[in-house]
């Protein structure tokens, strides 16, 4: 469920062009603990955080904590220190934030990454994949382009999570692919 509501259109956009996923069932109310987790995941998916302007009472603040104790690195962009609406994200610089005055910065850090810049497999990459079950069985369906729905279907997958846990090793692997649509694909 999308949340404020207003992002509905924003949420199905993401979802027609990207990946959406949650812990959180399909049409699960929202609850004020889901937040935390929300921002768990997240932190677990990114490369850095960047805190754009936050009070002393946000999610973002949590987002931040969880990020320094898995070391990710954290970027905050400097504001009036006179705004209460900012005083959460001024106090991250206080404690060490990296300041983030372009996003040129950023990106010079971070390096191209993986997404903007594949590689090809090697041989000794392709010995090392993954060599679960599950994992053969999915590679031998995604010759083409799949659905969530259809490799669920296809290998027997009751539990959508777990196939969810095991697709984004294999694409971390290097050896799938996500395309728009929720779809996969071996990487040849």
């Amino acid at each position: 469920r999308a949340y404020p509501q207003d992002n509905q259109s924003l949420q199905q956009r993401v979802g027609d062009a990207g990946l959406l996923f949650s812990e959180q069932p399909p049409g699960e109310p929202v609850r004020r603990g889901h937040f935390a987790a929300r921002n768990r995941l997240l932190v677990s998916l990114v490369q850095a955080l960047v805190v754009v302007e936050c009070p002393r009472r946000s999610g973002a603040l949590i987002a931040a904590r969880l990020a320094r104790e898995v070391g990710v690195p954290l970027w905050v962009v400097p504001a009036d220190a006179g705004r209460r609406s900012a005083e959460g994200s001024n106090q991250l610089l206080q404690q060490g934030a990296a300041v983030l005055l372009h996003g040129d910065d950023l990106c010079s850090s971070l390096g191209p990454g993986p997404l903007l810049c594949p590689q090809k497999q090697t041989v000794s990459d392709q010995q090392a994949a993954p060599t679960s079950g599950m994992a053969q069985l999915l590679l031998g369906q995604l010759g083409q382009p799949r659905t969530l729905e259809e490799l669920q279907e296809q290998v027997g997958a009751e539990d959508q999570g777990l196939l969810l846990t095991q697709l984004f090793q294999l694409q971390l692997d290097g050896a799938v692919r996500s395309l728009p649509g929720l779809r996969w694909v071996r990487i040849c």
